[in-house]
């Protein structure tokens, strides 16, 4: 009877050894497929939250754009795709430009422009250098800004020699148009014996910064300080959907893509066959020394600050789209 006994004692211990073991197995098991359940629901709040920076927190923009576009940073490149798109979406595209094109407006040409731009209809784009205008200071919807910006150093060498030389292939006639006027010997100063004589004067006879772009219109966005550089921050988070780098052309036409469709789609292969880019050289352009760099860096802390707040954004973004 004992003998019984201690085998039906082993058969229940051994039954409930196994239930225990299966239960926690089934733990395991439930934890792993909520874990992985998680790691789904997190990456659908992930797509979606691009999603959301295009259309809750710029839902008060109109479906007008405005692509304000910086000089010396593809933009006569991206103006020429543009109108490729438009010709293939089918919208309008209303381009300014012309030599020494006012960027600063007075208070009534930038009524007058808000006025102008709200009887163009809400599929246009609209192409000038310009600083940023908030069209609600006049009683406007305000548009969808878009713009590109590149490292502000390589900016800055490239808009030294474009002031003096232009684009490689310009003819007499149109040099005379657009470069600025300068003395001779001023037009074949290169840009390491401009900085080494002094670098703040360098920058003040040879002006070519971009935070006013997004700055404003503001007397104090002419000056390039923390104040400056916060304001066009706030501009570039209220009403730019998109502030691309010319770096990184490839994925910003990406981003362009996902959040301006009815702009810029196939934009990516369109931009292919834009062989605008090899009529956009700087003429006579040398590579200063690293040491004039430096300098130059030092110089452009504001915008310095500034590039590296929309690299970050950028990059932010593409990550969000990425997910999707």
């Amino acid at each position: 009877m004992r003998g019984v006994l201690r085998k039906c004692l082993s058969i229940i211990c051994v039954a409930l050894l196994m239930y225990v073991f299966i239960q926690i197995s089934g733990l395991k098991k439930m934890r792993r497929k909520l874990s992985v359940n998680e790691k789904v629901a997190d990456t659908a709040r992930k797509k979606v939250r691009f999603s959301q920076l295009a259309n809750e927190a710029f839902s008060n923009l109109a479906g007008s754009v405005v692509y304000n576009r910086v000089p010396k940073c593809a933009s006569t490149t991206i103006r020429k795709l543009i109108v490729k798109l438009s010709i293939q979406s089918r919208f309008k595209v209303h381009i300014e430009s012309k030599p020494f094109i006012k960027q600063c407006l007075t208070e009534t040409e930038q009524t007058n422009l808000a006025h102008s731009w709200s009887t163009l209809g809400n599929t246009t784009m609209f192409v000038r250098h310009l600083y940023y205008v908030d069209f609600t200071r006049f009683g406007f919807q305000q548009p969808t800004y878009l713009n590109v910006i590149r490292d502000p150093v390589e900016r800055y060498v490239s808009a030294y020699y474009f002031n003096r030389f232009g684009f490689k292939g310009w003819t007499a006639e149109k040099a005379k148009k657009w470069l600025v006027k300068m003395s001779d010997d001023k037009r074949s100063m290169s840009l390491d014996d401009c900085v080494s004589r002094n670098v703040t004067q360098c920058l003040y006879d040879n002006p070519s910064r971009y935070l006013n772009y997004f700055c404003g219109q503001d007397n104090q966005c002419s000056r390039s300080n923390e104040w400056s550089l916060n304001k066009a921050k706030e501009n570039v988070m209220n009403s730019y959907l998109v502030v691309g780098l010319t770096e990184d052309m490839e994925n910003t036409l990406k981003i362009l893509e996902h959040t301006l469709p009815r702009y810029f789609d196939r934009a990516r292969e369109m931009f292919a066959s834009v062989n605008a880019i090899r009529h956009t050289k700087t003429a006579n352009k040398r590579q200063p020394s690293e040491e004039t760099k430096r300098k130059l860096r030092t110089a452009l802390f504001y915008e310095d600050q500034f590039y590296k707040f929309v690299k970050a954004r950028f990059y932010k973004q593409l990550k969000s789209i990425d997910l999707t």
